[in-house]
């Protein structure tokens, strides 16, 4: 039986919108290096590659997201003294491939929550703050922001966006973004994520004249980025997936990551078995390339 956390008090007692900018502060001043972008691209194809549902191929904003929540996660565990274990009753999100990654596991301690504690405290945030599902008809399948903290028992949600050679859609970006604080989100923050802003100026000012109050825009630049496919050696060896050049610390992370990821459970699944088959038995049982 899946089992819920206990409800929890507010753990970050800043005001919502203050929370936001100081974050959105931190993101523009936080950016990942190649090292960092090449270490969450290898950790979430092995995610793609046990979790059930989920293609072999890493989007570059799945890159920008992982780097992102595991930053801000371990600036609000340091900033408010929030222990790891804790962590899942504040910080969630349905995306289940980003839960474990991190670009820096010998500083940060959220990557040791295992798959089952961030799967808890998702379905307990839901039944908490239902405001984090937002449907367009009642009967519609949810939708979700990309992350949602808990500040003041209300929601803080964030949207992650890579500008590509396609551009920005400011309308688009706008839409998606203002209906978390039509749906009851306190306040909300765009990472909007380039290699170069200085070609996209004119998109981003549009953008922000189109966002509510309640939103943060926040503009980060860092080394380009590429989407990643799946080695098909992944399937059949787990540590294949790994860098050529990775570090003994890095290959002990990895195994790891591999033993904690037992959660094959769909998105918006109601909970996770027990029992679950291990992350190297579940790479076993995928079809072999």
């Amino acid at each position: 039986m899946q089992k819920s956390l206990p409800r929890s008090t507010a753990l970050i007692s800043k005001e919502p919108a203050v929370f936001a900018r100081e974050i959105a502060h931190f993101v523009e001043q936080t950016v990942p290096t190649l090292g960092d972008i090449r270490s969450l691209g290898d950790q979430l194809l092995v995610r793609h590659a046990v979790l059930r549902g989920l293609k072999p191929v890493v989007s570059e904003e799945e890159i920008v997201e992982s780097f992102f929540r595991c930053q801000v996660i371990d600036y609000v565990q340091r900033q408010f003294g929030i222990a790891a274990s804790d962590a899942p009753r504040c910080v969630s999100a349905s995306h289940r491939a980003t839960r474990l990654t991190c670009s820096a596991p010998a500083a940060h301690s959220h990557h040791s929550v295992l798959d089952s504690e961030w799967q808890s405290g998702w379905v307990d945030l839901q039944r908490r703050h239902p405001e984090v599902n937002i449907r367009a008809t009642p009967s519609a399948r949810a939708r979700h922001a990309d992350l949602h903290i808990v500040v003041q028992n209300t929601i803080v949600s964030f949207e992650f966006k890579h500008v590509g050679q396609s551009g920005l859609n400011p309308t688009e970006c706008a839409a998606q973004a203002n209906r978390y604080i039509a749906a009851g989100h306190a306040a909300s923050i765009l990472v909007v994520y380039s290699n170069a802003h200085a070609g996209h100026k004119a998109a981003l000012e549009r953008l922000r004249g189109l966002l509510v109050d309640e939103i943060q825009l926040a503009c980060s630049t860092g080394p380009a980025i590429s989407p990643r496919t799946a080695d098909p050696h992944c399937r059949k060896e787990p540590l294949a997936c790994i860098a050529a050049d990775g570090t003994k610390s890095d290959e002990e992370f990895w195994k790891a990551v591999f033993k904690r990821a037992g959660d094959d459970s769909l998105d918006d699944a109601p909970g996770v078995a027990e029992g679950e088959a291990s992350t190297i038995d579940a790479l076993n049982k995928l079809p072999k390339s």
